[in-house]
């Protein structure tokens, strides 16, 4: 009976923060409008988002598309009626992940006389049910998992935390239409693998054939969360256990082969289209944009004002102390969470556009809270009650900078440089749009 106690709580408490999310998400666009750069479906956010349209809706046939639909959603994708294509540089993940909510939506046009045209207000309201569900998803996760390893009270504090003082309630509530929110599902998805289910251990071929899922959506919804795959390898190594006893078990012929098998055929769905779009199955769809490894710029993604880490998400400089005091307690073998983040910011920096356009804060750093919360649980576990108390102020004082901030940012940074530290200044001290 207590067990059926505590799963019916945590089932009523996970029904009521997805319905306070979809009210936050539906409220933000409450006067948004559509077709403009606040909406839903717009630039970025249309591009992940077109293959569900061309898809289930317009079949990949141009003629059937409403004039210049392109333009209008901001050139996120490009209706090509010389070549009658569809073209997007964006990969599918994020539409595969949508597609329930998408689904849903079409359902309701049809039913309601609307057109089911995949871009009228019911479609756009669909992201916003879709981006509070997959935050609502990888908190759940990252809960279950803080309590395992801790308690109630560590996963209380830690999920609170990541929605009030960090960018994701941005990426959860506002931008839902961008991929950051779904990867961070799927990065606290494949961290409960490893750490609820321990899948690896028992030989399990449902559970290697989600793992290779898994991969291969991480990889769908942004090529460069591959990096987080390393998290099996890494991280916390047991008592005993070594980097090759895990490598071993990776690659035993069985759960290789479920992985491998399953992760290309996830992925499949990408390598049809790039052959459709580019001619070419490994064909390199961002063009002229790319990474200038001789030329990374750390010292602007950490600390600019336009879009800078530790500016927009102060709380990475508790994140990170945790870890090095984490290290100076326990050495280097539990240095993995802190060298991920030094090399995920260099490459980020090496980016093109290190500050990805118009984004609030580092957005391309979101999802990896999936992870580095758990040095923050690591000190709040080992500290006593007057440590929480203080944290408890903390955290208000973080989360009110962070709401601020959030609600007085216009989508983009608008400052004269890079280094304009007034126009920064304006989102603490401005009034809220």
């Amino acid at each position: 009976m207590l067990n059926n106690w505590k799963e019916i709580r945590l089932f009523v408490i996970t029904i009521c923060a997805l319905s306070l999310f979809v009210f936050l998400g539906f409220n933000r666009h409450s006067k948004t409008g559509y077709f403009n750069y606040r909406s839903q479906l717009w630039a970025d956010k249309a591009g992940y988002y077109v293959y569900l349209p061309a898809t289930f809706i317009y079949g990949y046939d141009t003629s059937g598309w409403p004039d210049s639909l392109d333009i209008k959603t901001g050139d996120g994708f490009h209706i090509d009626k010389a070549s009658d294509k569809i073209i997007t540089k964006y990969s599918c993940g994020v539409a595969i992940l949508q597609l329930p909510f998408f689904l849903g939506a079409y359902l309701l046009s049809v039913r309601n006389e609307n057109s089911g045209d995949g871009f009228n207000p019911i479609f756009h309201k669909a992201i916003d049910v879709a981006g509070a569900f997959y935050l609502t998803l990888g908190l759940l996760l990252i809960g279950l998992i803080l309590i395992r390893k801790f308690n109630n009270t560590i996963a209380l504090i830690v999920t609170l935390t990541l929605v009030g003082c960090t960018n994701l309630y941005y990426y959860g509530i506002d931008e839902t239409g961008m991929s950051h929110i779904y990867s961070f599902a799927l990065f606290a998805s494949f961290l409960y693998l490893i750490f609820v289910t321990d899948f690896m251990r028992h030989n399990n071929v449902l559970s290697y054939t989600i793992f290779g899922i898994l991969a291969g959506l991480m990889v769908l919804v942004r090529p460069t969360n591959v990096i987080f795959l390393s998290v099996y390898l890494f991280l916390e190594l047991g008592p005993g256990e070594t980097l090759s006893m895990r490598c071993l078990r990776l690659l035993n012929t069985k759960g290789f082969f479920l992985i491998l098998v399953s992760f290309f055929a996830t992925i499949s769905p990408q390598l049809i289209y790039l052959e459709y779009a580019f001619g070419e199955l490994l064909s390199y769809s961002y063009q002229n944009e790319g990474f200038n490894w001789f030329h990374p710029k750390i010292i602007n993604i950490w600390f600019s004002p336009n879009n800078g880490l530790f500016l927009y998400t102060p709380i990475y400089l508790i994140l990170m102390g945790c870890q090095i005091g984490i290290i100076k307690s326990n050495g280097w073998k539990m240095a993995y969470t802190f060298i991920l983040f030094i090399i995920i910011s260099y490459v980020f920096s090496a980016w093109w556009d290190w500050s990805f356009g118009c984004s609030f804060g580092s957005r391309n750093f979101v999802e990896y809270l999936a992870i580095f919360c758990f040095p923050l649980a690591e000190y709040m576990y080992s500290s006593g009650r007057t440590v929480k108390f203080y944290w408890l102020i903390i955290f208000t004082l973080l989360a009110v900078l962070n709401l601020k901030m959030i609600y007085t940012y216009d989508e983009c940074f608008f400052g004269l440089s890079d280094w304009d530290f007034e126009r920064f200044v304006h989102l603490i001290i401005g009034p809220t749009k």
